[in-house]
Formats: structure tokens, sequence, C-alpha cells
């Protein structure tokens, strides 16, 4: 699934595997800008793990611009009686189709070639 959105704010921390290896991750809280949501004003939290993650220099570039955002999973959950939408992010592009995180532009290029 794909959305159009701006991203508001975003963390980057580490975390660690049942392996206890350290995974990269990145939270950030973007508006839904696409055509589904009408007049109301929707925001999610998405993650990114691994290569999809971003360092702190890169999530201040782009942060508060506009993106095509790649959501891979999409999991409900409830906890002590509020629900919560669990989302979980790919690749990010910009209004020209490029891949934003590093690590997977560079993934994609070596399997374009």
């Amino acid at each position: 699934m794909q959305m159009q959105a701006r991203i508001l704010v975003g963390k980057v921390t580490e975390v660690r595997t049942r392996k206890g290896q350290p995974l990269s991750k990145a939270s950030l809280k973007v508006l839904d800008l696409g055509p589904e949501c009408g007049s109301d004003v929707t925001t999610y939290w998405i993650d990114f793990l691994g290569d999809a993650a971003f360092s702190q220099v890169e999530l201040d570039s782009i942060m508060g611009e506009e993106y095509t955002i790649d959501v891979r999973f999409v999991r409900a959950s409830c906890k002590d009686t509020k629900a919560y939408l669990n989302l979980s992010g790919g690749a990010i592009a910009d209004a020209d189709g490029q891949i934003v995180q590093p690590a997977l532009r560079n993934h994609h290029m070596k399997k374009a070639s």
C-alpha cells in the first residue's frame, strides 16, 4: 500500500533483536494527504526498521516535506481499552520517484542494473 504524506516529526532509536543484534529504527509521525482522507486530519506513526530506517541527519533533511510512503505492514492492536493501528514502512520516494533512504536506494539500483 502506498500513501501520500507529509512528515511531521520523527525519532531515531536502536532496538535489539531476539538474538541480541542491534537494529536501527526510525519512527515517523506523518499526515496522510491522500484523497481518501477527505477533510479529516489523519496522522499515523510509521516504524522503519533496518535498511528502511534513517539516521538523525537524514531524518532532519526530510522533515516537513511531502513523500510517497510504501507501507509494508498494517496491524491493529488494543491496550487498556484503546485501539492502535501499527504501521511498518518501506521505501519513501520523493516527487521524482527517487528513494530517500540510502541503503534502499543502493539496493534498488543494484537490482536494476
